[in-house]
């Protein structure tokens, strides 16, 4: 499927890559590998379908991301962008059904929600996640797994947020930022955001309170920007 793009932001993902680059081969991957120590990269690089973007250091999942983001724009002109992890959290399999969910709703974004079912409630970073699902809703951003690193942009809307989002979070936290910024955009153009059931492997990610402030601090810059538009 020349037309999807798959985006990944890696750092000492040894153990799992070859197990999700083995499920996305009829994609083009972009993996951008802030120097893992575990030689992540150079077993990524073993793939004719990938694209390895290696950087000098640890520079953070939201430059990672936004980097990985213009080089497909720029040298694919794919019609969709998919963004996931290689954690493991995120099958390779349901690429393609975000895609088709795209396509069938004729959607900008189609969002895969860890929440929609049956919340997974272990560990503080899931519990942080329904937190952060229910401050968007009352901006308006009618999302449950508002920080859910699993989506299919229509590079269309992709390009639209990036040419008008200055982000602020370094971390995770710029999935909020971004879903809010394409909650806007997308009142400029045709297609909606869906959010869609998908299967989530819970992995071993840890928490760390930086993660919790930084999330506070852009969620308050949201609401001042919200309020802000709206007087």
């Amino acid at each position: 499927m020349r037309d999807v793009v798959v985006v990944i932001a890696t750092y000492n993902e040894a153990d799992n890559i070859r197990q999700v680059l083995d499920g996305l081969q009829e994609y083009q991957v972009v993996v951008v590998d802030d120097n893992s120590p575990d030689e992540t990269g150079r077993i990524a690089a073993e793939y004719e379908n990938v694209r390895v973007i290696n950087r000098t250091g640890k520079l953070g999942i939201a430059s990672a991301y936004l980097c990985g983001f213009r080089y497909a724009l720029w040298n694919y002109d794919p019609k969709f962008i998919v963004q996931m992890d290689a954690g493991l959290t995120h099958n390779p399999v349901d690429v393609a059904y975000l895609v088709s969910i795209a396509e069938l709703h004729d959607a900008n974004l189609v969002i895969g929600s860890r929440f929609m079912i049956v919340p997974h409630l272990e560990g503080y970073r899931t519990l942080i996640s329904l937190g952060a699902g229910w401050l968007m809703r009352r901006l308006g951003v009618q999302i449950y797994d508002a920080t859910s690193g699993f989506r299919c942009w229509r590079s269309v809307l992709l390009s639209d947020v990036l040419r008008h989002w200055e982000p602020k979070a370094t971390g995770f936290a710029f999935q909020l930022e971004m879903l809010y910024c394409a909650w806007w955009q997308k009142n400029s153009m045709r297609g909606d955001i869906e959010e869609t059931a998908i299967q989530y492997q819970l992995s071993n990610s840890t928490f760390k309170p930086a993660m919790l402030w930084e999330a506070l601090r852009v969620y308050a810059d949201l609401w001042w920007n919200h309020f802000r538009r709206k007087s």
